[in-house]
């Protein structure tokens, strides 16, 4: 996960993964997928999923914030 000004990787964000009604899934063996930290780049990856469409949900570390959505005049640029 990078900001998009300060191209900073942010580590130890939570990412959750569900399925598009917000309920938890399980990977290709059964098994429910837990909740990952972001690495120190910022990467993160879910492995042995299903096909099908799903739902990431960020949790920031405490000393970010997300930026409000339609800020500035390049809406491309838009968080």
């Amino acid at each position: 996960m990078r900001p998009v000004e300060e191209r900073e990787a942010i580590a130890g964000a939570i990412v959750t993964l569900t399925d598009c009604g917000g309920n938890p899934v399980v990977d290709d063996g059964g098994r429910a997928v837990a909740p990952i930290t972001t690495g120190p780049d910022g990467a993160y990856s879910f492995k042995n999923l299903r096909s099908g469409q799903y739902q990431v949900t960020v949790t920031l570390p405490s000393n970010y914030i997300f930026t409000p959505p339609l800020q500035g005049e390049d809406t491309s640029r838009d968080s």
